[in-house]
């Protein structure tokens, strides 16, 4: 994975927990175990047929899932780039 992809990563998963650490900390929140939360997946894959430049010989992209239904608008949040992946959940935010 380049520099680059390393960094939106690691960005994503460090404001998550900064989210994280927040709901933990707030008296008010309800604090029952939530599954999958805060899971991060990456994944590699290649542009399907008419996207393609070359079918065969065309580099895989790095594509992200995110599961949060605490700070996202839904549980399950799937980007086709680690940038899309960031500049969304960069927008996360607490609300207690």
């Amino acid at each position: 994975m380049s520099e680059e992809n390393t960094g939106l990563l690691w960005s994503i998963r460090n404001h998550l927990a900064e989210l994280h650490t927040a709901w933990e900390s707030d008296p008010g929140s309800d604090g029952y175990h939530k599954g999958n939360e805060g899971y991060v997946g990456v994944f590699m894959y290649y542009p399907n047929w008419f996207e393609a430049t070359n079918y065969l010989t065309d580099e895989p992209e790095v594509g992200c899932e995110v599961y949060s239904y605490l700070f996202g608008p839904h549980r399950l949040h799937t980007f086709k780039t680690l940038q899309e992946a960031w500049d969304e959940v960069s927008k996360w935010s607490y609300q207690s």
